[in-house]
């Protein structure tokens, strides 16, 4: 029988315009503008205008042990400017658990002048392990960490 994937999704509301956090979050090979504890973000495939078929390389310091070093390969696998979203997907990496990583972030208008709402969806394969609640618990709480880095970013230029 095939294992379903998990999914997850998160909503975390950024006091910016939409096309000010769009243009943050748009630049994939920009991951570290905004994502601090980054220590590589580079373009390995593709052009610097970047679309879908671009990879970039990351690496960062191991979760599990500060001090040693992850690295994880991610293409972007669809870009919708006019929704002001796109997707990607890890395609190598040395982090174990995230196996058929996929995301999409998106930028969506708030109720509010200057404020907007990113989501980022996320699925995966099952983790041995964990439960879907509990990984999915603790994966959502990374993301929000990230998206409240954003928010650091566009507050502290």
């Amino acid at each position: 029988m095939e294992n379903s994937k998990w999914r997850g999704s998160i909503e975390v509301p950024v006091v910016d315009s939409l096309q000010r956090v769009w243009e943050i979050l748009n630049d994939f090979y920009g991951l570290k503008k905004w994502q601090p504890n980054l220590l590589v973000c580079e373009r390995v495939e593709g052009t610097p205008t970047q679309g879908p078929g671009c990879v970039r390389s990351l690496s960062f310091p191991s979760p599990s042990s500060p001090e040693k070093t992850s690295w994880a390969k991610e293409e972007l696998t669809s870009l919708d400017c006019a929704n002001h979203c796109y997707s990607y997907t890890i395609i190598d990496t040395n982090v174990e658990g995230i196996e058929g990583y996929e995301a999409t972030l998106q930028v969506i208008e708030g109720m509010e002048e200057d404020k907007c709402i990113v989501k980022w969806s996320f699925e995966l394969n099952p983790v041995d392990g964990l439960s879907q609640q509990e990984f999915v618990g603790n994966f959502s709480s990374v993301l929000t960490a990230a998206i409240k880095s954003l928010q650091d970013a566009i507050s502290c230029p």
